[in-house]
Order: C-alpha cells, then structure tokens, then sequence
C-alpha cells in the first residue's frame, strides 16, 4: 500500500514538473493561455480527522458565512460569493452558500441540526471554532479578515484568510516541530476580488464581450448600475485622459485582446491606454500616505501622469463606490490600465491585485520596511514563493516605493519601444493567475472532502 501511494505521489511530481517546463513553450505558441489545474497538496490530518475515504464527488459543500457585524462582513467571504471557487475549483464540490448567525444560540437551535457534512463555518470570531466543537464536530472552521494575524496558530481552525510565515507565538511556521505544531497550522484561502467590484466587471465585459471561451467578441456599452456617491470632498483625483479616443472594436482577440483560461477576454497591455490606476485611501498605513505625495508631488514626469489615473481618498471603505469611485468606473480604469499601483493598506495582501489581475493589469508592489515589519509575517510569500510549479507571480516588485519614478518611467518606455514585452508579460500573469487559483482551491477542495470524525 505505501509503495503504491509513493508512485502516485511520484506520477504527480512528474506531471508538475513536466507541466512547468512546457510552459515558456506554451506562451510562445500563443497568446490565447488556457491553463490547466496544477495542484499538489500535502495535508496532515488534525487530531479527530479520519484519513479514510473522501466525500463523494460533487456533493454539496454547506458554507455558513456569519453575517454578524456593523456593517455586515460581505467583503470578507468575496472568494466564496463572487464564485472564485466554484470557477477555479475542480468540481469535485457543489457550493451552497448561507449567510448565517453563528452565534452560539442560533447555531444550537437552528443551523447546527441542519450542518450536515461536508461543511464550512467562516468567521472573523475565534468563537467559530468553539462552537463547531460543541454542535458540528463534524464541520470545519475558516478564520476571515484577520488581517493582523492575531488568531493564526490557534487549534483547531481549518483555513484562514490572509497568511503569514510565523505563528502568533512568534516560533516560524517553517522551523515548526513536532505533530501539534504542523496539525494547528492553517490552510491559506486567497482574498479574491471583492463582491461589488466582480459584479461590475462582468456587467461591464458582459456588455462589451462574450464572455466565453469558445466564442467572438461582440461590442457593447458599458452603463453603471450603482447608485453610490463619488466622494469628491475626501479624495484627490487626477484624471488626465479620456479613453473614448479608442475604437471599441474588439473582433481581433488575437491581436488586441487576450483570452484567460476561465474565458475573460481582456485588452492586451499594448492596447491600453493608462499607464497605471493608484485608487486607495490613506489611512490604512503609513506607506499610502507616503507614496501619495510621490505621485502628487512632480517626482513622476508629466508626460506619464498625464496618462494615469490617481485617485486617493482620505478614508478606506468596504465598499468601493462610498468615498472612491463608482465600482463600474473602477473595473473600467483596470481594464485600461496596464499597471495597478498597490500600497500595502491594513495586509500586504489586498483586494485590488485579485482585481487587478483579473481585468488583465499587472500589479505594482514594494516590499520596503512596512512589509517586513508586519505582524504577518512574509504576507505575500505565497505568491512570490519561488519553488511554486508555476512560479512567483510576475508582478512588479519593487523594494520601496522611492523606486516608482524610475521605473515607471522604464516600463513606460518599454511600453512606446517594444510594446511585445509587456504583452509577453500580461500573457504570463494571466497564466500564473490562473494556476495559482486552481491551486488554491485544489488545496481547499481536497481538504473539505476529507471526513472529521466527530
């Protein structure tokens, strides 16, 4: 049996393997990229776990997001209520999502009676777990929004969102010794884009694009349906260009679009006509405010600016149409930009790279002394981790943002010059986009359909 079990786990290395050193062969054929899933994951069972057997493929995975909060937490489950798991996933799990109150009363007396396996309690509360141990044995846990990752080594907690390299004891996760040690260690879940962005982004291509990938691209009109307020009194906008100049004939997907391997047809980097968006707020760090008045302070040349979008409110929102943009308009600016500027905020980790990467625009980050002295430790590392499959995401990665100015001005160049390069390099973010989603959610899938022994 164990022979057995080492030359299926040796068939997959292989397969990994080979996968990744077709793929530079695979983006020089084409630039219409479909990707297929590349996962290993290697999971060591919790105490209570039964390591015998799996849940039937395509049974229904019950998801109980706790609704519990002012306002209610919706941006904190985006992974789960834009669909990014049932897209990336395999299949292999039907999703019913049910926004709940996980308090202990109504968890006794409503939900757990009904909580039948496989199934899923998402909180920001520690409190999840207990209750999980007390009602649903049988179900897992998944911290949400934790963004300082205060909760990360606490037992019992299946997955949680936001990652970090070290425990909240300060002992590093990877030097971890010992059973227990590797057994309280969490799955990592993605942020995805968040909720009111995804429905705007496929409002806006549904109108401009079949989002399909068998199908043509047909043109349309793109009209916001949010009723939000721009605003205007606690934001520094800059908007320097208008886009319309461009016709909105999108026929030739292989010569100005490209196609992702779920389908989305998006303007290659060349046939952009933003530089690069910085859209943020300036309270949720020290950097923010820093790299604004580099962008507000001449220090980018005109010549660039003046094909760039900035806008910078005073305050963070969960929501993206109360205090910056209408959500409509925002996907709109991605979908233009060929970089998205992305200053650490409360995590490393932020909403705007999933939504960034998925309208096709490359993000652009710094990983100065802000990054390494967050309380999540190396936050970025599964993206940027090099022994991957598929490698570290190609963004730009700059080491402060004092950088800005002269390499914007670089990749703008490259981008007048040798315009090529850049598409090569959307090709291969899309690309890498897309295994690093399939892999998050094999991991995730495989391990809901292990069966907890209550």
């Amino acid at each position: 049996m164990q022979n057995s079990k080492a030359r299926r786990q040796m068939a997959v290395l292989l397969v990994v393997a080979l996968g990744a050193c077709l793929a530079p062969f695979l983006l020089t054929r084409s630039q219409l990229l479909v990707v297929p899933s590349t996962a290993v994951s290697v999971y060591v069972a919790r105490d209570g776990e039964s390591g015998n057997g799996t849940y039937p493929t395509d049974s229904e995975l019950k998801v109980y997001m706790d609704r519990r909060g002012d306002p209610a937490p919706e941006h904190a489950y985006s992974i789960f209520t834009t669909g990014a798991m049932q897209r990336y996933g395999g299949g292999s799990l039907r999703y019913g999502l049910r926004k709940s109150n996980l308090s202990r009363k109504k968890f006794q007396t409503e939900i757990g009676p009904k909580a039948e396996p496989p199934c899923l309690l998402i909180s920001r509360e520690l409190a999840a777990v207990e209750i999980r141990d007390q009602f649903a044995p049988h179900c897992r846990v998944m911290i949400a929004y934790d963004e300082f990752c205060k909760t990360f080594h606490q037992p019992g907690v299946d997955f949680r969102g936001f990652y970090s390299h070290v425990g909240g004891n300060g002992t590093a996760a990877a030097n971890a010794t010992g059973a227990g040690a590797v057994r309280s260690k969490p799955l990592y879940i993605p942020l995805g884009p968040r909720l009111d962005f995804w429905n705007a982004f496929q409002h806006h291509l549904s109108n401009r694009t079949v989002i399909n990938a068998n199908s043509n691209v047909k043109n349309g009109n793109s009209n916001s349906n949010d009723d939000g307020d721009d605003d205007s009194d606690d934001a520094h906008t800059r908007n320097n260009h208008d886009n319309d100049d461009r016709s909105n004939d999108n026929t030739n997907v292989d010569g100005m679009h490209i196609r992702s391997a779920t389908g989305i047809v998006v303007p290659k980097s060349s046939h952009r006509n933003t530089i690069f968006n910085a859209v943020f707020s300036t309270t949720t760090s020290h950097t923010r405010k820093g790299l604004k008045e580099l962008l507000i302070n001449g220090s980018i040349p005109l010549d660039i600016t003046e094909r760039s979008f900035i806008h910078i409110a005073k305050y963070w929102t969960k929501e993206l149409h109360k205090g910056h943009i209408q959500s409509n308009d925002y996907a709109t600016k991605l979908l233009d930009s060929v970089f998205t500027l992305s200053p650490l905020g409360h995590n490393p980790e932020s909403f705007r790279m999933f939504e960034a990467m998925e309208a096709g625009s490359i993000p652009i980050i710094a990983l100065n002394g802000s990054y390494h002295r967050h309380r999540c430790i190396l936050a970025l590392h599964p993206m940027l981790d090099e022994s991957l499959p598929y490698g570290p995401a190609p963004m730009i990665v700059l080491s402060d943002w004092n950088e800005l100015p002269d390499t914007i001005q670089q990749l703008s160049q490259s981008l007048r010059d040798n315009p090529q390069d850049l598409d090569d390099r959307q090709a291969k973010l899309m690309t890498w986009y897309d295994a690093f989603m399939r892999d998050r959610a094999a991991r995730f899938e495989d391990l809901m359909r292990i069966p907890v022994r209550a």
